[in-house]
């Protein structure tokens, strides 16, 4: 042999056929004792499934499929021989060479599917753990998530992201994500792979009940029936299910010295004001109480309106 250790590189996924290289012996001798012929003699390691040698002439060429992240290395024992019986070995020592053949598999370790809307910033929602098989910049992974969403991706370790809240939140104006994670090796070109992960914002009770209106005003003709329906008041809550839940209920006060509940009621549910009794205008002509709305949540949150009605005379 020309050299008793020969050194190659070839690129991973190199497609069949493509040449390592061409080994050279040579034989002083004349005729069938000097006739070479070249072998691979480490067969039993699979290497001669991924490579072939010319025994007549020693070009080496790639018959198999070249994975840098199965093996970085090869060395391949192989024998020179003539026809006379006489033999010389070499190695030929291979090193592979990495390409961005590996998108980034991003792994969810742990998730919290569901957020209350009252959570601080820095609130850990879900741990990634991101794996490249490829190696050197080809195996740097970089991550992002979307803009304008109140969640930023923090590192916490090589290769482990949590993704946590980047704001305050607000169940009334966002009561869901979807949040897209994108990570991206280095590799030229760069490969990528994406998630989407789904939160639900939990309701607090960060709403108190709004009137409709700043102030009520109905009217009322004298000799009415006790129970008539004067009017309604409505008031509605921003917030969800119980904590969004409206009651109302009279403000407790006097009018001439008797209590306001002996003139009007008000139904808790439907906010329909009522009067209890029959009104005379020569008594009295207009009056005014305040009814408060209360919701659901706990400690529940209320407010407040002032309603007045006005008595018509009648020619009685």
């Amino acid at each position: 042999f020309t050299q008793a250790i020969y050194k190659a590189t070839i690129v991973e996924n190199a497609p069949k056929g493509t040449i390592l290289m061409t080994v050279r012996a040579t034989d002083a001798d004349l005729g069938s004792n000097g006739k070479v012929t070249y072998a691979i003699t480490n067969k039993a390691d699979g290497i001669s499934e991924l490579f072939k040698i010319n025994e007549s002439d020693g070009e080496m060429t790639v018959v198999g499929h070249i994975d840098f992240e199965k093996v970085q290395r090869f060395e391949i024992h192989i024998q020179a021989s003539d026809e006379g019986g006489l033999t010389d070995s070499s190695k030929v020592v291979v090193d592979v060479v990495d390409t961005n053949d590996n998108k980034p598999v991003i792994n969810i370790m742990s998730k919290s599917p569901v957020l209350s809307e009252d959570s601080k910033p820095g609130t850990v929602i879900t741990m990634i753990n991101i794996q490249d098989q490829d190696s050197g910049d080809n195996g740097k992974v970089h991550c992002l998530t979307d803009d304008n969403v109140p969640f930023t991706l923090k590192s916490s370790s090589n290769n482990f992201f949590s993704l946590v809240t980047d704001g305050n939140l607000d169940r009334e104006q966002n009561p869901s994500y979807n949040i897209s994670v994108t990570c991206s090796d280095e590799g030229v070109p760069s490969l990528s792979s994406s998630i989407t992960l789904s939160l639900q914002i939990n309701d607090v009770n960060d709403n108190a009940p709004l009137f409709e209106k700043s102030s009520y005003e109905a009217s009322l003709v004298e000799n009415n029936s006790p129970g008539l329906s004067v009017f309604v008041v409505r008031a509605v809550d921003a917030d969800w299910k119980q904590n969004a839940r409206v009651s109302y209920i009279l403000d407790e006060g006097m009018i001439n010295g008797v209590a306001i509940s002996s003139y009007v009621s008000v139904n808790a549910e439907s906010g329909v004001i009522h009067a209890v009794r029959s009104f005379d205008y020569e008594q009295i002509k207009d009056f005014h109480f305040r009814v408060k709305a209360q919701d659901g949540g706990s400690p529940p949150l209320t407010s407040n309106v002032t309603v007045k009605i006005v008595i018509h005379d009648q020619n009685d």
